[in-house]
């Protein structure tokens, strides 16, 4: 396992980079202590930190009225993260769309999803990658 102060460094560095409030920071670095604390391998820390604190955050979003166009919050913040904005500016193809819906608002598995589209479970963890690494992007 990799000590404390690699994993908080990293932990810190991503929760700074993602959240836009003191209540967010410290959700964030939980999250990613908690996802680097296990690892063993230091190389691949910085992925698995970023990554499952994209993941909290799709996962933890909840949609405000869409009819109203009113804009999305995480963990009832104002002002933090606009979902609709980002979801909207990726212009996600319809598989791509089902396959976040899918895996974050209904938590259904790779293998779930691959099956309800006929499509290899590697496959739609690949598209899920690059969807994260897209909002990655935009959010920084």
């Amino acid at each position: 396992m990799l000590n404390d102060k690699d994993v908080l460094k990293v932990a810190k560095y991503w929760a700074r980079r993602f959240s836009n409030s003191k209540n967010e920071y410290d959700e964030l670095l939980s999250v990613g202590y908690i996802a680097g604390k296990p690892l063993k391998d230091v190389k691949l820390l910085q992925k698995w930190v970023k990554f499952s604190m994209l993941k909290f955050i799709m996962k933890n979003v909840f949609l405000a009225d869409i009819d109203n166009e009113r804009p999305c919050y995480h963990k009832n913040i104002e002002n933090s993260i606009d979902v609709n904005n980002i979801l909207t500016s990726l212009n996600l193809n319809d598989i791509d769309g089902q396959i976040i819906y899918k895996r974050f608002w209904l938590s259904k598995t790779y293998v779930d999803i691959a099956k309800e589209l006929n499509r290899d479970k590697y496959w739609v963890r690949e598209r899920t990658l690059i969807i994260l690494e897209t909002i990655r992007e935009i959010l920084e």
